[in-house]
């Protein structure tokens, strides 16, 4: 029982220091990085359930994105770099709300809202990274 104990201890820590590594790499992102991870945040919610637990969980991951966002844009305005991303910060607070009315990650609402985050993404991107290789 005592070797479980242990077990258990050492893996709490080791979430724990996993999680505050997380949040020290996180703090250091580049308005790019944070664009980045949100849309692979997006994709990997296309195909979870559709349950009001997913959709809370799914909702705090992305409040929290948009948060490192912020974050990224304040430290490039310091540098110099004006960034427009009232846009992005509108549909993910769209998206937001339709989690909150939904409870669900599946409806066509919560998904025209990841569509649009998506979209509002994708006119920030030069036409390389959106697979329009001929510009």
């Amino acid at each position: 029982m005592e070797e479980k104990k242990d077990l258990a201890d050492r893996t709490d820590d080791l979430l724990a220091s996993l999680r505050k590594a997380q949040q020290v790499a996180e703090s250091a992102w580049t308005p790019g990085e944070a664009l980045g991870e949100i849309i692979a945040h997006l994709a990997r919610v296309e195909s979870f359930s559709g349950t009001a637990v997913t959709a809370e969980h799914v909702r705090a991951r992305t409040r929290q994105l948009a948060e490192r966002l912020r974050a990224a844009a304040r430290r490039a305005e310091a540098a110099g770099l004006g960034l427009n991303l009232g846009g992005v910060f509108g549909a993910l607070e769209w998206h937001d709300l339709m989690l909150e009315r939904e409870r669900t990650v599946q409806t066509p609402s919560v998904r025209a809202a990841r569509d649009l985050v998506r979209l509002e993404i994708s006119w920030l991107m030069p036409p390389a990274v959106n697979g329009d290789l001929t510009a």
